[in-house]
């Protein structure tokens, strides 16, 4: 664990305010990705193409996911990154520091907001990713960092195309 570590201090930095969209990302059906170039998201159903609109839920607070992209890239090794079932894997610091629960970022025309829902790795992370990048994501030294994602909800409902720029409007405060 030590090896990946380090290369996570490695990385160089990525945006605070601003940032891109690299992969738009659906799961259709339990265990399938569909990479896609676009996307609607709606605050009722999510990303119109994602299974997780087709079930009744008690909240939306899991309704979106999302990683760093170069995070779930170094995380996979030689793995599909799109396995790890996030919906958007994006080049911004989603780090608690700099996205405290409630912030709301615009991305496309959508507009989302940041959950107080923790991202945590499940057993199909594992199986996909290794036991060393399960392990890391729970890393209580890098647990700020959120290397496993977040969740957002969709407040307004847009389009979001792969490199477009997800921006910061509102941070919320603690």
């Amino acid at each position: 664990m030590n090896t990946l570590k380090h290369q996570i201090h490695e990385l160089p930095p990525v945006p605070n305010n601003a940032g891109r969209i690299d992969r738009i990302v659906s799961r259709p059906l339990k265990g399938e990705r569909t990479v896609l170039q676009e996307g609607v998201f709606t605050p009722e159903k999510g990303l119109l193409t994602d299974r997780w609109g087709s079930r009744p839920h008690q909240s939306n607070n899991r309704q979106v996911s999302v990683i760093r992209t170069d995070i779930i890239d170094l995380l996979a090794g030689d793995a599909d990154p799109s396995l790890s079932g996030d919906n958007l894997h994006v080049q911004l610091d989603i780090s608690t520091g700099n996205l405290p629960v409630g912030s709301q970022l615009q991305i496309g025309t959508a507009l989302f907001e940041l959950t107080p829902e923790k991202h945590v790795p499940c057993q199909f992370f594992e199986q996909r990713f290794g036991t060393e990048a399960f392990s890391i994501t729970e890393d209580p030294e890098l647990a700020n960092n959120r290397l496993r994602g977040l969740f957002l909800k969709v407040v307004k409902e847009g389009r979001v195309r792969v490199g477009d720029t997800i921006e910061v409007i509102q941070r919320a405060t603690d």
